[in-house]
């Protein structure tokens, strides 16, 4: 009888070599590095590569949070009580993030019966697809030589919870934020007149007041129009553009039932009186708070320490613009007096901590011109785009 075992071949695949562990270690990388490239610069002709950029709004609404704050939760019987008498829900210190929602909510609810919540949460992932889109754009004028690095650290923060559902009322303010820090540095680069980014000051402002914590970043802007041609009245044009935004707003909201009267009891107003709006005393525990707040909102907030001691800070006009920025909105956390309890009022800071990011990340990326430097700094990008993922899934998760 023939023994059909010494027939049988060995399949078993050859031992990997290194040259083959290097081999697949190096596709991995082409990989990453040709994402990363495609989705820091304008090329349509790509589309193999920069999914990410049409994918980002549908991700966001996939991992949206199912948590809601205090003011949150108070949204529905507010709507539901002005909407139908007057057209929408509005306050001078939100008036078009309230009044935005409030029209979205009549339309949404009438054709898809979605409640105050959905329609917050799709504003809210819509609202991250333009984030998205404006800070590839903002990548490549910032960091030019390391645009994916600046990407991925600011991509890294905590405040992208705003983007993932957020039922609250900065989300579009954030969006408008980011379209005036672009503005600014077009207009820095001497692409666009100084009523460009005015405009687009004032009207995130209108959004929410508290985009008034940017004035600082706009004087900037005059004082650099002025010494460029001191002659000119692009300062008072733009002046007179900003308040033309401000005050067509401050008569639309008053066909919504909010007359111009109220605004002085607003937060803005009770700030200006100086009326419980902001910190008085000091309390450990608070503070304590804030700093764990500010670390969740911006991981990378402690590099600020090492730039300056390095003396790695951007100097040139646009780091002053953003130093003054995150240096303004700093000021703003530490002073201004939480209403509902700091982790609760998470987002009322995550603007700032946006500014800061921007700062740092800008600054990282500039200074890391060694290949050392770049692999400590994507670590450190890495580490806080994971914990800020972890966060934004807790919340995706919690109370469903």
């Amino acid at each position: 009888m023939r023994d059909d075992t010494a027939a049988v071949r060995d399949d078993s695949p050859p031992p990997v070599s290194r040259f083959e562990a290097w081999a697949w270690a190096a596709v991995f990388v082409i990989v990453v590095v040709a994402y990363a490239v495609a989705a820091a610069i304008d090329a349509p002709a790509w589309f193999g590569f920069n999914a990410f950029r049409g994918a980002a709004g549908a991700a966001m609404w996939a991992a949206r949070s199912n948590v809601l704050n205090p003011d949150g939760r108070m949204f529905a019987p507010k709507f539901a009580r002005d909407v139908p008498a007057l057209g929408a829900f509005v306050t001078h210190d939100e008036m078009l993030e309230f009044l935005v929602h409030s029209r979205l909510w009549v339309y949404a609810n009438r054709w898809w019966g979605w409640s105050i919540e959905q329609t917050y949460q799709a504003a809210s992932c819509a609202g991250g697809a333009v984030f998205v889109y404006l800070l590839f754009r903002l990548a490549r004028r910032l960091a030019p030589n390391a645009p994916a690095l600046f990407l991925l650290g600011v991509l890294g923060g905590g405040y992208m919870q705003l983007f993932f559902g957020d039922v609250e009322n900065y989300t579009l303010t954030a969006v408008v934020v980011t379209g005036y820090l672009l503005a600014s540095h077009r207009h820095l680069a001497g692409e666009v007149p100084l009523w460009v980014p005015s405009v687009t000051l004032a009207l995130a402002g209108a959004f929410h007041l508290l985009a008034a914590w940017l004035i600082p970043t706009w004087l900037v802007l005059c004082v650099v129009e002025f010494r460029r041609s001191p002659r000119k009245n692009d300062i008072a044009n733009s002046v007179a553009a900003a308040a033309a935004v401000m005050a067509v707003v401050l008569v639309l909201v008053q066909f919504y039932g909010l007359p111009l009267r109220n605004l002085v009891s607003s937060h803005a107003g009770r700030a200006l009186r100086m009326q419980g709006m902001f910190v008085t005393g000091w309390s450990s525990q608070y503070y304590f708070e804030q700093l764990n707040l500010l670390f969740l909102l911006c991981p990378a907030v402690l590099m600020l320490i090492w730039l300056a001691a390095w003396n790695r800070l951007t100097t040139d006009v646009t780091g002053v613009f953003l130093a003054v920025g995150g240096a303004s909105m700093l000021i703003f956390q530490a002073a201004w007096r939480s209403q509902i309890g700091v982790y609760n009022d998470w987002n009322l800071y995550a603007i700032g901590a946006l500014v800061v990011a921007v700062l740092v990340w800008r600054s990282i990326a500039l200074a890391a011109t060694t290949r050392s430097h770049r692999l400590v700094a994507a670590g450190l990008a890495m580490a806080a785009l994971l914990h800020s993922a972890a966060w934004i899934m807790a919340n995706h998760t919690h109370g469903r």
